[in-house]
């Protein structure tokens, strides 16, 4: 491998590595929106809650406002009677009505009351609730105008960095541009270079790279493979 084909290969290999950092930056930023949008759907789904409980207080309101409606009107007549009776067996009977609707309309009125205060502590959490909604949505339309237009810079980068490597690929003999395109291809989007450390092993996949191989590839006289993980050796 020529001194020209060994700095290419290291331009690949930093290229590489420079496309990965703006990926990281450009995934930190839609990290940033899909982290507003989860908040968001949280309270959206509390909201709905507040409504569905807001509802069902609402709806056991208006049944006990008509159940004590009824029961005050009974308690009238009952008391109206009670003027009227002729014997005791009467006047006892109609004072245990009394009693009772009295008990009744009491327990309704209490209920009502535990209604309301619980109808009032649900508006304050949808009041609250809706505010945050609103606050979120706005801080989300800044949020991803942001990221959006910093994901469209990194983009670009990255863009560069691919016509860079294109270029860097072209000025390559065939045989190492099929070598480096078809390690590319067996490992996609991941780093396909490796060196060799001390322990005369593959820095990446910690095999034993054997005397044959290792002499190759320190001599750099041409693009050289771990024989385990088929990376690309790589010396600076």
């Amino acid at each position: 491998m020529s001194n020209r084909d060994l700095k290419i290969l290291i331009e690949l290999q930093n290229n590489f590595n420079h496309i990965q950092e703006l990926k990281v930056l450009v995934e930190k930023q839609n990290k940033r929106i899909d982290h507003v949008k989860k908040q968001i759907s949280i309270k959206e789904e509390e909201l709905k809650e507040f409504q569905d409980n807001q509802k069902d207080i609402i709806s056991s309101l208006n049944e006990s406002e008509n159940l004590l409606s009824s029961k005050e009107r009974t308690l009238k007549q009952a008391k109206s009677h009670s003027l009227e009776v002729t014997s005791e067996k009467q006047a006892v009977a109609l004072k245990k009505e009394i009693e009772l609707l009295s008990s009744e309309t009491e327990t309704l009125e209490d209920k009502i009351l535990e209604d309301l205060d619980k109808s009032e502590e649900i508006q304050r959490n949808l009041n609250q609730t809706k505010e945050f909604l609103t606050n979120s949505q706005n801080s989300l339309n800044e949020i991803t105008k942001e990221a959006s237009a910093e994901i469209a810079t990194q983009n670009k980068l990255i863009e560069d960095c691919f016509l860079t490597k294109s270029q860097h690929l072209e000025v390559l003999t065939i045989q190492a541009k099929d070598l480096i395109l078809n390690t590319e291809n067996i490992f996609k989007e991941k780093d396909y270079f490796c060196s060799i450390n001390s322990t005369r092993s593959c820095t990446r996949c910690g095999s034993n790279v054997d005397s044959e191989t290792r002499e190759t590839a320190e001599k750099q006289e041409q693009i050289t493979s771990c024989p385990s993980c088929s990376r690309l050796f790589v010396f600076r």
